[in-house]
């Protein structure tokens, strides 16, 4: 299922490791800039995450999520499950489950995900 807009996001990762133990931080912001937003001006979002390398490449996480909605105000924490695995040359595959755990003006839900996400 489609969030039914296009949307841009921007965020500001730190990454700490310590040994085979990492540490992430994500603030990030995104607008939504094309199709029906319904009302939504932008989604303030802040992360943390804590993760063991298992294997090289190989590395399962819990990650706290918060995430505020600005249009429909809305506020939600979530605790998310998943596992990243190393592609080479700053790029990696993320498969996740995310359950919300608490909601103000939002549906609680469960979500899954699988991203590829590169850096610079």
């Amino acid at each position: 299922m489609s969030q039914g807009f296009w949307s841009v996001r921007g965020a500001l990762v730190a990454t700490k490791d310590f040994d085979g133990l990492t540490a992430n931080g994500e603030i990030a912001w995104a607008v939504p800039v094309s199709g029906d937003a319904g009302g939504l001006h932008a989604i303030a979002q802040a992360n943390a995450a804590v993760g063991y390398q298992l294997r090289h490449g190989l590395q399962p996480e819990i990650e706290l999520n918060t995430q505020a909605s600005l249009g429909p105000d809305s506020r939600v924490l979530a605790v998310t499950a998943g596992v990243v695995a190393s592609l080479g040359d700053g790029r990696r595959a993320v498969a996740a489950i995310q359950q919300a755990v608490w909601g103000r003006n939002a549906a609680q839900t469960t979500s899954a995900a699988l991203s590829f996400r590169t850096a610079f």
